[in-house]
């Protein structure tokens, strides 16, 4: 996927500063500081392989570079493409879900979250929040608020989660699905709501 981007963006230059994609990568000490010792000399070679075994290949689609976009972890499956991207098709992806950090807890006022969705505080704000359709994966394609539309992800990006795959529902108490890990209850109490992300958003 690197080499397909760097492909598709290098056009007749034989070299380019890797700064020039603002791509973030780990030099040699970041990869041995967060491999560890009894890891680092493993993963590398599985680094060395890859490169030497996909050597001068890059991925196309129908004659074009794809977009090669990349995720550090899903919510246990991948999502389909739109439009602009059919190539991408869902897939289990099950050991996401032991990635560290895949669960966190974000905190906003009511006030702040109206803010954010560009919405006015109401009486019945809370009561309005609807998760109206999803994909095949779970991510969340359409919120309502009363008569008001959002995509998933533009909630996502709004809120700063960092998933679109998420429930809400307007109950008293909080649980967790930890089979599916895409269940939860959302609650709403003394006008604020935390938020459980990646894929589960609580609302306290």
């Amino acid at each position: 996927l690197a080499r397909t981007y760097v492909q598709s963006n290098i056009g007749d230059e034989k070299e380019i500063l890797a700064s020039t994609f603002k791509m973030r990568f780990w030099n040699l000490d970041e990869r041995k500081k967060r491999w560890g010792a009894s890891h680092f000399e493993i993963y590398e070679e599985k680094l060395r392989q890859a490169v030497q075994d996909t050597k001068g290949k890059v991925v196309q689609y129908e004659g074009n570079y794809i977009d090669p976009m990349f995720h550090a972890a899903s919510s246990g499956q991948t999502r389909n493409g739109d439009g602009n991207h059919p190539y991408f098709v869902a897939v289990s992806s099950a050991g996401d879900i032991e990635m560290e950090g895949y669960l966190g807890i974000y905190l906003f006022e009511l006030q702040d979250f109206a803010s954010r969705l560009g919405i006015e505080v109401r009486e019945n704000l809370v009561d309005s929040i609807e998760i109206a359709k999803r994909d095949e994966s779970g991510y969340v394609v359409e919120l309502l608020t009363g008569s008001v539309v959002f995509n998933g992800d533009e909630v996502m990006q709004k809120l700063e989660l960092n998933s679109a795959c998420f429930t809400m529902n307007n109950r008293n108490s909080i649980f967790f699905d930890l089979l599916d890990m895409i269940t939860c209850t959302i609650s709403f109490m003394s006008g604020k709501m935390i938020v459980r992300i990646n894929p589960i958003i609580l609302f306290h």
